[in-house]
């Protein structure tokens, strides 16, 4: 388990699953010499990952990839469609895509996880494909030469807006996105072959459903967002050898949703990013955890608790002092709450300390912030303030 952890680490913003599918589609679509038993063999193929990834995506709730398969899947049955039923010049067809194609990209990828009008964006894909359909069949569908320009205008437009995305906001799903849109460029180039052109789709597809699997994975051990470890990480420090003599600090950030209501997901989770690395700088050495969006816990070896509260009340001031910068005229200051306390005797491991803390939290955090509690301090200064 130690060793997938570490190597889930390394791979955190990795592009290598889908630079993989993408070299190797390249390499199929450009010899796509198959015979037409394989062209059934591709189909299947294609229809199977697409419901693979489907239910996988419906199952974590993410709209972005959902939508991106969806649109793969009506890319493909207009296109069979079409096809099938007249025939149709592949070059109409190859401008009609290539121009309303990175629109529809722009869009997914714009798109957040909360849409509350997603169901209005499927409508709005079927009824595009449908309009397409209907003008190819019914010879409407020309477009002057100008419209190709344009469009490879468009598509480089895309491609360059996608990877100054990933410089400044990398994660799996970003860098896979871009490999997709090359996949789904290519597809639309070779739009004459259809072994090319379905390879290139099975491609985009079969992209989307590893780097799927490979974000599952790496986001149940870390955090994506800033690499630290996840609270299903937290258990397992029970299988660690970790000292007879330790503490724990736990703390939120305050007003949370209210920030991320203001600056939205994007600029909250930089400003989450900067918090974390201000306060790890501190003390380098911690184990670090982010248990929930607003909520990490810090680790301490080897110190005593009171050592610990003064380390974590330097990093509460630190934050209190500190002017975040997210863009322009956007600055900010926040406040975190903290809460110290060290393993007991009677706790059966650190998840047991973690439990009580959390309690203790919740009952001051509804009447008092910016304040760092704890327990074993205030109970030993209640024992001298008694003895007096």
């Amino acid at each position: 388990m130690n060793i997938l952890v570490k190597l889930l680490s390394c791979v955190k913003d990795s592009y290598l699953p889908a630079f993989i599918v993408l070299t190797v589609s390249f390499f199929c679509a450009l010899n796509a010499s198959l015979q037409a038993p394989a062209v059934l063999s591709l189909n299947i193929t294609f229809f199977i990952v697409c419901f693979l990834n489907l239910g996988l995506l419906f199952f974590f709730k993410d709209i972005k990839n959902s939508f991106l398969t969806f649109l793969l899947l009506i890319l493909y049955i207009t296109l069979a469609k079409v096809f099938a039923t007249s025939f149709v010049s592949a070059q109409i067809i190859e401008r009609w895509l290539m121009f309303v194609m990175p629109f529809n990209l722009l869009l997914i990828s714009s798109l957040e996880q909360n849409q509350k009008h997603s169901f209005y964006f499927l409508c709005f894909f079927l009824a595009e494909a449908a309009l397409i359909e209907n003008l190819c069949l019914s010879g409407n569908a020309f477009l002057p030469d100008i419209i190709c320009l344009i469009s490879y205008i468009l598509w480089v437009c895309l491609l360059l807006y996608l990877l100054v995305s990933i410089s400044m906001y990398p994660s799996i799903k970003n860098n896979a996105f871009f490999f997709e849109c090359l996949l789904i460029f290519w597809a639309l180039m070779h739009i004459q072959s259809p072994n090319s052109f379905l390879i290139c789709l099975l491609g985009a597809s079969l992209s989307n459903l590893i780097t799927n699997i490979h974000k599952i994975i790496y986001e149940y051990f870390r955090d994506s967002v800033t690499g630290f470890y996840s609270k299903n990480s937290f258990p397992a420090l029970d299988a660690k050898k970790l000292p007879p003599k330790y503490t724990i600090a736990f703390f939120c950030i305050d007003n949370y949703h209210k920030i991320l209501q203001v600056f939205k997901k994007n600029l909250t989770d930089k400003l989450t990013v900067m918090i974390l690395k201000r306060i790890s700088e501190l003390q380098p050495d911690a184990l670090i955890y982010r248990l929930k969006d607003d909520e990490f816990c810090f680790i301490f070896f080897e110190q005593d608790i009171k050592q610990t509260f003064e380390t974590v009340e330097n990093m509460r001031r630190l934050i209190a002092g500190t002017e975040f910068v997210l863009k322009k005229n956007k600055a900010i200051k926040l406040t975190i709450t903290p809460v110290v306390s060290e393993k007991h005797r009677n706790d059966a491991n650190a998840a047991v300390v973690l439990e009580r803390m959390h309690k203790n939290f919740d009952k001051r955090y509804k009447f008092t912030q910016n304040i760092t509690f704890c327990e074993e301090l205030e109970q030993k200064k209640v024992k001298r303030s008694s003895a007096r």
